[in-house]
């Protein structure tokens, strides 16, 4: 007696539908993985920040970084 004598033909419509499926996972994940856009390299540019002081003249600053000390209590940044 051979393995397909063994099984029903519910059993073997349920093998290849779980075939298909975990080929279609596998090609999707490859697929998503050689696609996906590369992070770009970050310009110094980006590390700046238009400012206006008090009396009214436009400054550029440097954004603080996480590991900074506080500066002030609330700080809002609102892309341009």
């Amino acid at each position: 007696m051979s393995i397909a004598e063994g099984l029903s033909t519910l059993d073997a419509v349920a093998a290849v539908v779980v075939c298909g499926i975990t080929a279609l996972a596998v090609f999707s994940g490859m697929i998503v993985r050689f696609k996906s856009p590369r992070p770009r390299a970050r310009e110094e540019s980006e590390n700046y920040y238009e400012s206006i002081d008090e009396s009214g003249k436009q400054q550029r600053r440097r954004l603080g970084r996480l590991s900074d000390d506080a500066t002030v209590e609330l700080s809002i940044v609102v892309p341009a």
